[in-house]
C-alpha cells in the first residue's frame, strides 16, 4: 500500500484561504482519528514566497515547523517511515504551506494522476487538511492534495 507522505523532492503548495488566516491552522499529524488535531500558529510575513517548488525564500526560515506525520492510509495508522517535514506562514492575502518529504527509495514512488481532482489514491501524495472550527469530524475540514507530479486536488464542504 502507497504512503501518502512518501515523496522526494521539497514540495511547496502555496494555498490561498483568506477567511482562515484570522484562525489557527490545524493540520492532521497524528495516530489517531478521534484525536485532536495539532494547532499551528502560521506566523505572518513581509513577502510571499516564490511559488516554485523551493524552500529557500527568506519566508521560511521563520515558518511555523510541523514534524510528526503519520501515513494514514493505512488499517492502524502508523508514523511515517521516512522523514516529512512541514512549513506554515501567511501574509495578508495567503496561508503558505511547504512540504519537504524525504523517501529512501525515490524508484518506488507512485504517481500517475495528471488531471486536476482528479483520483490521486493509489498515488503518493501529500494531504493537508485544515479545521477552521478547531474541531476534528467527519467533514469539518478543507483538503487540499499534490502528487509528486504536481496534481493539484482539493475537497471543500
Amino acid at each position: 500500500m502507497r504512503s501518502r507522505f512518501s515523496m522526494f523532492v521539497p514540495l511547496l503548495v502555496g494555498v490561498a484561504v483568506l477567511p482562515l488566516l484570522a484562525l489557527p491552522v490545524a493540520v492532521r499529524a497524528q495516530e489517531e482519528a478521534s484525536s485532536t488535531p495539532p494547532r499551528i500558529e502560521a506566523p505572518q510575513v513581509e513577502e510571499a514566497p516564490l511559488i516554485d517548488g523551493r524552500l529557500d525564500d527568506a519566508c521560511w526560515e521563520g515558518a511555523a515547523r510541523v514534524e510528526g506525520f503519520y501515513c494514514l492510509d493505512l488499517p492502524v495508522p502508523r508514523p511515517s517511515p521516512e522523514e516529512t517535514v512541514g512549513l506554515v506562514c501567511a501574509d495578508g492575502e495567503a496561508l503558505y504551506v511547504g512540504v519537504i518529504a524525504y523517501d529512501s527509495t525515490p524508484r518506488d514512488i507512485a504517481a500517475l494522476e495528471t488531471r486536476r481532482g482528479g483520483d490521486m489514491h493509489r498515488d503518493d501524495c501529500i494531504e493537508l487538511r485544515i479545521y477552521p472550527w478547531g474541531r476534528q469530524g467527519e467533514y469539518d475540514y478543507y483538503e487540499f492534495s499534490v502528487n509528486p507530479l504536481g496534481t493539484q486536488a482539493e475537497e471543500i464542504p
